[in-house]
C-alpha cells in the first residue's frame, strides 16, 4: 500500500493529510497510519479538497503570494500515529500481497 501511495510522488512522503468525507472514519485513519507507518493528519475542515482548488486558483491569480500563507489556513484536528510494530506491519503487508495475488487469478 505504501508503494502505491509513494510510487508516483516526487520526493519523500512523511505523512498523509486526510480530508473529504472518508476522513470522518477514525478507524480508517488509524489503519492507514498503522499500515503505512507514518502519521495521518485529520484536517479540522473535512472539505479541504474544494479549498485546495480555491488555493490553487488564488495562487495562480496572485490573490495569495506564497504557499506558506496557505499552510497557516489549514488547521489539523487530530494526528494519528502508527500503533503497530514494523514486524506486524510487514506481516499485514504480506497478507495483503497474497490477497491481491489471489484476486488477480480469480475467475467467475
Amino acid at each position: 500500500m505504501q508503494y502505491c501511495v509513494t510510487a508516483n510522488m516526487i520526493g519523500e512522503v512523511d505523512k498523509i493529510k486526510a480530508d473529504g468525507g472518508v476522513s470522518q472514519n477514525e478507524y480508517l485513519l488509524q489503519y492507514l497510519a498503522d499500515v503505512l507507518g507514518m502519521e495521518v493528519e485529520h484536517s479540522q475542515n473535512p472539505e479541504t479538497t474544494a479549498l485546495g482548488a480555491a488555493f490553487i486558483a488564488g495562487l495562480s491569480t496572485g490573490f495569495w503570494d506564497s504557499r506558506e500563507k496557505l499552510k497557516e489556513i489549514r488547521k489539523v484536528d487530530k494526528v494519528y500515529t502508527p500503533q503497530i510494530s514494523p514486524s506486524e506491519r510487514n506481516r499485514l503487508y504480506n497478507i495483503w500481497k497474497d490477497i491481491v495475488r489471489r484476486s488477480l487469478n480469480y475467475q467467475l
